[in-house]
This record gives structure tokens, sequence and C-alpha cells, in this order.
């Protein structure tokens, strides 16, 4: 299971490099890794679900790292909410896209849920399963003094299918534009 959170981590530093395109970002981890922190005012959710394998992909922030981040990477003074949300989700979005595929690529079917946002403060409700399969990643992508704070929360199903996965695959170590996406 080492792999696919070194891969979800991995795929959400690309993405936001690419997505933000910057090339430096710091990771750390927070001090604090439990699931159902309130780790800021908002939060994208995505899940990648298929029968071996159910994993949430969450971003964590506000309402000021959200308008930073879009106005940084379009180049702008400053955005809508709107936009600046929109741009939160689709980051989201893309990194999920990116984790299918790394799965797909090794034979696990999964989907995708669309991105939503909710009140971070509504995490307080989302406690994940007791099932004794459930694995929790946390960590911190950081661009000059901001932070966004990302979880990871999988469940596994098929315990066999999952510890045979391997990452990286030879063709994903060495095609880091696959996936680029034009934002807005």
């Amino acid at each position: 299971m080492d792999d696919v959170f070194l891969m979800v981590k991995d795929t959400s530093v690309s993405r936001f490099k690419t997505h933000m395109k910057i090339d430096e970002i710091q990771v750390s981890i927070p001090a604090n890794c439990d699931a159902n922190v309130i780790r800021s005012f908002h939060t994208v959710i995505i899940l990648i679900s298929g029968d071996d394998i159910k994993m949430t992909f969450k971003s964590h922030f506000d309402s000021e790292l959200a308008g930073y981040l879009c106005a940084k990477a379009l180049k702008k003074e400053s955005v809508s909410w709107d936009k600046a949300i929109d741009f939160m989700k689709e980051y989201s979005n893309v990194v999920a896209g990116k984790i299918k595929k790394f799965f797909m690529d090794q034979e696990v079917i999964v989907g995708l849920s669309l991105p939503i946002v909710t009140r971070g403060f509504d995490e307080i409700f989302f406690e994940p399963p007791e099932t004794g399969n459930v694995l929790i990643d946390n960590w911190i992508l950081s661009i000059e003094s901001n932070h966004l704070y990302c979880t990871c929360i999988a469940e596994i199903l098929n315990k066999n299918r999952i510890q045979s996965i391997k990452y990286p695959l030879e063709k994903q170590a060495t095609d880091e534009s696959d996936g680029e996406v034009s934002f807005l």
C-alpha cells in the first residue's frame, strides 16, 4: 500500500506543479494526521472507486488560498470566487484522473466521481469506515507562505490485488506531460 500512497502524493505534487505552472514546492507532513481534523474552511472531495479499492482524495483550503493559487496560475491580479473554486475542483479532478490512469495501467478498474466542494467543518461527519482495511495519508503542499493540505483515505477491498501494485511504472516514470490540462 506504500506504493499507492507514494503514487497519490507524487501525483498531487506533479499535478500541482503543472496546474500552477511552477517548479518549486515544498512537501511536508502535518503535525496532526487524523482523518477527520478540520484542516481549512473548504474541502474538495473526489472519489476513486472500484471492486478492489475505494479511495477519497481531499484538498483542504480557504477562500484566500484558492484565490491566490488561481490568480497566480492565471497570471492575474485577482479572480472571482467562482473561478477560484472551479480552479480547486479542477486541480482535484486532474489528480484523480492521473490516479485512475495509474490503476487502469495495472488493470485495476476504477471510476471517478465529480469533485464536490464542502465546508471543511463537515470533516467531523466523514468518519473513515472501521473495517481495519482503511489507511490514511496527509501532506501539505507549500508555495511561498501558502499551504494546501491534502488527504487520501483508502479502503482496501481486495488486499491481494492492491498489494501487487507497483510504483512507479516504467512508462509513468518517464511521461510527465501525460494528462496536462489547459485551465480556463
